[in-house]
């Protein structure tokens, strides 16, 4: 296979990947895409069409209406979280996931980009809309995209659960909790950042939100491990990485029971440790928060200990996984892909 190397995103380098240069695929290749494609060049499909596989990284930025719309009472909550009460709750709703989602389109386009790069080792052709999702293999990354993909499509749907590495970090206090005897809480200001900030209005004064933002994955880490709590009321289109991070770092988790969230295979914690925005107003989260900050954080990360226990143990189980997708491709496509070799793989 002609290929080059990949020099265009050093966060890759790791894996070794090179780019494919040729314009033709043999019968046992397999072309991988996200739920977000909607088009592919005709020769493209013509090539794979019996070898293309949709990894369902999310349900939420899928092109097919049907998981949309079933999902649609995702951006729905309680009115107290409206900044206008005035305003259909719906409408701010949809707004906020409308902004929420923009964040996410960086992503899509570099799926786009890489497509393109497809259609010009084919030349310039028409396109194909992709429809019959029954006609395709199709892979999760979460239980909740299986769950619904399974359902809706009456196929089977299989699970690879991606995991989360905890690199070693050096021990030395975060300059934050040398100056500030508040509580620190972490927030990631690209999830729900306009729900976080009517609980920041009213908590201000008590606590200290630190925004998880232009940090390298080691100050990431660092962060998290100081703070004492981390929230995350994004809608979990699947299963976000930094939520777990913070228990991998030994801080508990606060999060909205919404998309994967509300799954408990793909997140394992108490259901008081879930805020649901669709019966609990923004003055009912505050007292949650409170409460979960007025005991000792090594308290409340034991009560989070089974979730912790189970991403510990995720990178052996995606290995088992992965090898298992081998052989589930194999007998779903008829095509011979080698088990053996080194697997790697890192969100």
């Amino acid at each position: 296979m002609e290929t080059v190397h990949n020099s265009t995103c050093e966060v890759f380098s790791q894996y070794e990947a090179h780019i494919y240069t040729g314009n033709t695929f043999k019968p046992n290749d397999i072309l991988i895409v996200p739920e977000s494609v909607e088009r592919l060049p005709n020769r493209l499909v013509n090539s794979f069409r019996n070898n293309l596989v949709i990894y369902w990284l999310s349900v939420d930025y899928a092109v097919y209406k049907g998981l949309r719309d079933f999902e649609a009472n995702n951006y729905y909550y309680h009115t107290s979280w409206s900044s206008s009460r005035s305003a259909p709750n719906q409408l701010r709703a949809v707004q906020s996931s409308v902004r929420e989602i923009s964040s996410h389109l960086r992503l899509s386009l570099k799926v786009v980009a890489l497509l393109r790069r497809f259609a010009e080792l084919y030349g310039r052709v028409s396109s194909k809309q992709l429809s019959d999702y029954r006609d395709y293999t199709h892979i999760a990354q979460s239980k909740y995209a299986q769950d619904l993909v399974s359902k809706e499509f009456g196929v089977e749907c299989f699970l690879l659960n991606e995991y989360v590495t905890k690199r070693v970090v050096g021990n030395k206090r975060n300059p934050l909790s040398l100056t500030n005897q508040r509580k620190l809480v972490a927030y990631n200001p690209r999830k729900g950042l306009d729900l976080l900030q009517k609980l920041m209005m009213q908590l201000g004064e008590d606590i200290e939100f630190v925004p998880i933002s232009g940090l390298n994955k080691s100050q990431v880490q660092e962060t998290l491990m100081q703070v004492d709590l981390y929230i995350d009321f994004g809608h979990f289109p699947g299963r976000d990485r930094i939520p777990r991070e913070s228990l991998l770092c030994g801080t508990p988790i606060l999060i909205a029971m919404r998309g994967a969230a509300r799954n408990e295979e793909d997140f394992k914690i108490m259901s008081f440790y879930k805020i649901d925005l669709h019966q609990m107003s923004v003055s009912e989260a505050c007292e949650r928060i409170q409460k979960v900050l007025g005991v000792p954080k090594h308290v409340t990360f034991r009560q989070q200990i089974d979730f912790y226990k189970n991403l510990i143990e995720e990178e052996v189980k995606y290995h088992s996984q992965l090898l298992s997708l081998v052989k589930f491709l194999n007998v779903n496509l008829g095509t011979s892909l080698s088990s053996t070799g080194k697997l790697e793989f890192e969100s």
